[in-house]
């Protein structure tokens, strides 16, 4: 017997919504950007390879998506706390003390500013 297992919606489609992509507040987002702002090779690189995108992650999809159906305008910052590999436990403890904090506190003035 062969089984056949396949998605319930299409692919890259948020569940219920019929949609690929979902909108972020402009203001809000260029805020964020502006915010975050950083620069080096592999930034360059990354703006090269996907001129449109301002980031890639599935967690602020999900608050996009909920802010889309409430009407609620939304925009998305995150930022890597480490290479994710087998230095990852030290880096994040070092994330945490000594970076995030700063970083939090400087993006949330950016957008409140």
């Amino acid at each position: 017997m062969i089984g056949i297992v396949s998605p319930l919606f299409p692919r890259h489609e948020v569940p219920l919504l019929g949609l690929a992509e979902l909108p972020t507040d402009p203001e809000l987002t260029a805020r964020a950007a502006a915010a975050a702002r950083a620069s080096s090779a592999a930034i360059a690189e990354l703006r090269a390879r996907l001129p449109e995108a301002l980031a890639v992650e599935m967690e602020g999809a999900a608050v996009a998506q909920v802010c889309h159906e409430l009407g609620v305008p939304c925009a998305i910052v995150r930022t890597i706390s480490d290479a994710g590999d087998d230095s990852a436990a030290h880096d994040f403890g070092h994330f945490l003390s000594n970076v995030c904090g700063a970083y939090a506190r400087a993006i949330v003035r950016g957008v409140l500013a």
